[in-house]
C-alpha cells in the first residue's frame, strides 16, 4: 500500500472515529499528514500522524516541543484496521482520564505503564507530577 492510500484509510477512519481531529489534518509532501487536537486548557496536545505507512501519536506542549510519541506496532496492531483500532483505544483512554500523563522536568510530557515505579526512580534532581487530559 503506497503512503497516499494509507493517508486516504485513515483520514476516513479518523473523520467517522474522531471528528474533532479533522479540521487540522495537514498534508505532507510524501503523501502522509499529521492533525492535532489541544487539551482544555492548551497546555498539551495530542497528534496523530501516518508518517511511514503507519499511526503514530505523540504529544506535543504549548511551546511546540514533542517529547514523545508512539507507534502502534507497540500495541501489537501491524495492519491498518489492527493500527486504527488500536489508535482508538489509545486516544480514547488520554481523553477520557483513563490512562495518565506523566509529566518530568527532564523527559517533558509522556504516558507510563506504571506511574508508582516511576516515581519510585525518578532522579533526584527531576520533578514528575502526573496529570490527567482533563487537567492541562
Amino acid at each position: 500500500m503506497t503512503q497516499t492510500e494509507y493517508s486516504a484509510l485513515a483520514k476516513d477512519y479518523i473523520l467517522t472515529h474522531h471528528p474533532d481531529f479533522a479540521g487540522t489534518i495537514q498534508y505532507k509532501d510524501d503523501g502522509s499528514f499529521d492533525c492535532s487536537i489541544k487539551s482544555g486548557k492548551g497546555h498539551l496536545s495530542i497528534w496523530i500522524a501516518t508518517y511511514d505507512t503507519e499511526i503514530t501519536i505523540g504529544f506535543e506542549d504549548a511551546s511546540g516541543k514533542c517529547d514523545w510519541h508512539t507507534h502502534m506496532s507497540l500495541f501489537n496492531a501491524y495492519e491498518s484496521e489492527e493500527e486504527f483500532a488500536a489508535m482508538t483505544k489509545l486516544v480514547q483512554a488520554i481523553l477520557s482520564d483513563e490512562e495518565p500523563i506523566l509529566f518530568s522536568s527532564k523527559n517533558g510530557y509522556t504516558l507510563t505503564d506504571n506511574v508508582e515505579e516511576d516515581l519510585k526512580n525518578k532522579d533526584t534532581d527531576e520533578v514528575l507530577t502526573v496529570y490527567k487530559w482533563s487537567e492541562l
